[in-house]
């Protein structure tokens, strides 16, 4: 067995010359590690805030496709169950009326001042506008015609909505995206 003595004159020969005997860390050795790491920590923070902002931006990117893709989709299926277009155009040329049996109608609009995508509903007495969408600049309905290539401006004559919903992107305000829908009108 080895002697404690020995042990440590075992360690201490693999030690450099200038580190035997020492007992611990200088000053300066302990300044300059805490100023590595301080360099570290702030390099971590900066990476890992780009990243937080990064998804904050996808994230709202995302909501605002989501509300344009709902609306579509709920436009799609309410314009399917109609019995035809009852009224295109009006006031704008951002909405259109269908006719949902009965003599009833549903008007389809663009609130230009609150961005929203909305209905109006007739067979509601009181009138009230309920919102679809939040976030819509630009609502596009397209009629066709029963070939599905030419257009019209007659609503006995169309049997194919094509719908376009434009929103812009919480980056930038001047880039916008695009969602369509096309839906066959039931009546026919």
């Amino acid at each position: 067995m080895i002697a404690p003595a020995n042990r440590r004159t075992a360690a201490h020969r693999l030690l450099p010359a200038a580190c035997r005997g020492r007992g611990g860390l200088t000053l300066l050795e302990i300044v300059v590690a805490a100023a590595l790491m301080g360099g570290v920590t702030a390099s971590l923070h900066m990476v890992l805030r780009g990243t937080v902002d990064a998804t904050d931006q996808l994230r709202g990117e995302n909501d605002a496709l989501r509300h344009a893709d709902a609306g579509i989709r709920f436009l799609t299926r309410r314009c399917r169950e109609a019995e035809g277009v009852a009224q295109i155009g009006g006031t704008t040329n951002e909405s259109f009326h269908v006719d949902v049996g009965n003599g009833e109608t549903v008007r389809y609009f663009r609130e230009a001042g609150s961005n929203t995508l909305q209905m109006t509903d007739s067979r509601i007495t009181d009138g009230i506008s309920q919102t679809i969408a939040d976030g819509v600049t630009g609502f596009t309905p397209t009629f066709y015609m029963a070939d599905g290539v030419t257009a019209t401006t007659v609503p006995a004559e169309a049997r194919l909505i094509d719908i376009t919903l434009t929103v812009d992107l919480p980056r930038d305000a001047a880039a916008g995206r695009t969602v369509r829908g096309r839906v066959w009108v039931r009546r026919w």
